[in-house]
């Protein structure tokens, strides 16, 4: 095969991987214990208060949480990702929820806590 015809080969090789990379849904979360944790509550139970927000009263920390995803997976996503990861801590409330989103990622972090 001519050196041209592996250049081409390459090129559309490469450009179907960057097509598929694009079309993927991409989400992780990472949490630092800062606090107590306590038995896993159900993740409906995990109330949302965004930054800007009164927090509820009599709280305590048990861990800062971070969301990261790509467009697919949209600030809901990410928001339902870190209720999980606050109820399996035992937390009940995600507090200062701050949202920043570039490009083609949206970053959620917040407080998760107990009341």
């Amino acid at each position: 095969m001519s050196q041209s015809r592996w250049v081409l080969v390459f090129v559309v090789v490469l450009a179907g991987l960057s097509a598929y990379g694009c079309n993927r849904q991409w989400l992780e979360s990472s949490h630092v214990v800062t606090g107590q944790q306590h038995a896993p509550v159900a993740p409906e139970q995990v109330t949302i208060y965004m930054e800007g927000q009164d927090p509820p009263p009599g709280y305590h920390e048990v861990a800062i949480v971070e969301g990261r995803g790509n467009h697919r997976v949209a600030m809901p996503g990410v928001l339902e990702r870190l209720k999980q990861d606050a109820a399996a801590m035992g937390a009940n409330a995600l507090i200062n929820i701050r949202v920043d989103q570039g490009g083609t990622i949206i970053s959620v972090t917040g407080v998760a806590v107990r009341y």
